[in-house]
């Protein structure tokens, strides 16, 4: 019938190009029939997302998939990894969103340096961490690397404290209680108990980052303290001494700090010393004062006990105050040039005293024994005498000569008591709880035949500091 209108569709898949319908025609023919035909339906080309694997580059047939994943390191947000091309020539679902994986912020480990992790930390982001100085790694990784899961590969880095070993107090010593345990830059201090003297090592010790104490464990001496077997067989001549007041020959090894100052080339000794530590000997600048000009080289140092051993001089030193008139300041000390490496029976410093021991024994009539070696050959006997301190305005007043504060005089008053000539630079020291101190240096004295003249010495406790200035300073 003429006007009727005739509805063309397409199967499932297939789409018209041109017209839709038809018209029948008066005619009785159809209204553009001929341009009525239905193609296939495609979907159009889909890209690959973002961060994510997938090729659609070709037009679909109804369908038909194209399949999307995430690259490694990136995880879906929303949108679909499968999409189907439509009847209808779109594509199902939503388009395909991938965001980047990231791994929780790491905690900087215990006792370890870190670098800052990348924030926020994405896959294949790396984090370094190392002990610390004076640490040791126990256990897990110093480089992690943030994986494709969100996780960080390996095991969190462990580290501990490096500890070093318990110092024991060395023998004549004092200690601060070190810190336990003694980690990394922990210190430990000691010094050489009151009577003793340092012989090598140090006072102050650093735990280091190995794990070892830096430096060398301190070495007292047992300064002033006389154990040869000697002087053990004859241990009451010290308490028998007291009542002779005649010069007379030293038990070997009662004196073990003695030492004597020796012109080889003369062969024979000039003076004596008294071994402070391992390094100095003190004695009396009138003793040294002509070294100075001419070569010590041609002086050396006997100890006591030994005759053959010797030690040359490296170094002098004389108060800046000493006076060759009036023997002022008559202090000087010598440094060896190699230290004495063996402390014995027959070789050992003396002790210096200390202000209040001063203040508590060096009194007017107080014993002190007298040491000095007889002048000439090479093996010379070390004397003794023991003298009470006198008085110093009876000092003063006994000779004309000028008497300083840094000179006390000791002996009787009668002729023929006193140290005579031959001990200059030796020893007066005084016996105080089971040690010696040295209180002074034979230096100078008159006629000891005349009755009221007395010997002379160096007052040691006025030289307390200048002796450790000289020997802090090498």
């Amino acid at each position: 019938m003429a006007n009727s209108v005739c509805l063309i569709v397409c199967n499932s898949g297939y789409q018209t190009l041109s017209r839709t319908n038809v018209t029948c025609l008066p005619s009785g023919e159809w209204e553009g029939f001929v341009d009525l035909f239905c193609i296939e339906t495609l979907c159009p080309r889909l890209k690959a997302p973002v961060n994510a694997n997938g090729y659609c580059n070709s037009l679909k047939k109804t369908g038909e998939v194209c399949n999307f994943q995430c690259l490694e390191g990136y995880v879906k947000v929303i949108g679909d990894v499968r999409r189907v091309c439509q009847a209808d020539g779109t594509w199902s679902g939503n388009d395909l969103l991938c965001g980047a994986i990231t791994c929780p912020t790491l905690a900087l480990p215990a006792f370890s340096n870190g670098d800052q992790c990348p924030q926020p930390s994405a896959f294949r982001s790396t984090c370094s961490f190392s002990c610390q100085q004076g640490s040791k790694k126990v256990g897990g990784n110093e480089t992690r690397v943030c994986q494709a899961d969100g996780t960080w590969s390996g095991q969190a880095l462990s580290c501990s404290a490096i500890t070093c070993p318990t110092l024991a107090l060395p023998a004549f010593s004092n200690g601060d209680q070190c810190p336990q345990p003694s980690v990394f830059r922990s210190t430990c201090s000691f010094s050489c108990q009151q009577g003793s003297n340092k012989v090598g090592g140090n006072e102050t010790r650093v735990c280091q980052a190995d794990g070892t104490w830096s430096g060398q464990a301190l070495s007292c001496s047992g300064c002033g303290t006389v154990t040869s077997p000697e002087t053990v067989l004859h241990q009451k001549r010290r308490d028998e001494g007291l009542q002779v007041v005649s010069r007379r020959d030293s038990v070997r090894g009662s004196a073990p700090w003695m030492v004597r100052l020796y012109q080889f080339r003369k062969k024979k000794n000039f003076c004596g010393g008294s071994i402070l530590n391992s390094e100095w000997i003190i004695t009396a600048a009138h003793c040294i004062n002509g070294l100075i000009s001419v070569k010590k080289k041609n002086t050396i140092i006997r100890l006591a006990d030994n005759h053959r051993d010797y030690y040359r001089i490296r170094k002098l030193v004389t108060h800046d105050d000493f006076n060759a008139n009036t023997y002022n300041a008559d202090i000087a000390m010598i440094k060896l040039e190699t230290p004495i490496l063996n402390f014995t029976d027959y070789v050992r410093p003396i002790c210096l005293p200390t202000n209040n021991l001063t203040s508590k024994i060096m009194k007017r009539g107080q014993l002190g024994r007298v040491n000095g070696w007889e002048r000439g050959g090479q093996t010379p006997q070390l004397k003794e005498m023991y003298l009470p301190v006198v008085r110093q305005r009876k000092c003063i007043t006994s000779t004309k000569r000028t008497v300083t504060r840094k000179m006390f005089c000791a002996g009787y008053a009668q002729k023929g008591t006193n140290a005579c000539n031959g001990e200059d630079g030796g020893s007066f020291s005084i016996f105080h709880d089971n040690r010696w101190y040295l209180f002074g240096i034979v230096s100078w004295g008159e006629d000891c035949s005349q009755s009221g003249k007395y010997r002379y010495y160096t007052r040691i406790p006025a030289f307390l500091d200048w002796i450790d200035k000289i020997i802090i300073e090498g």
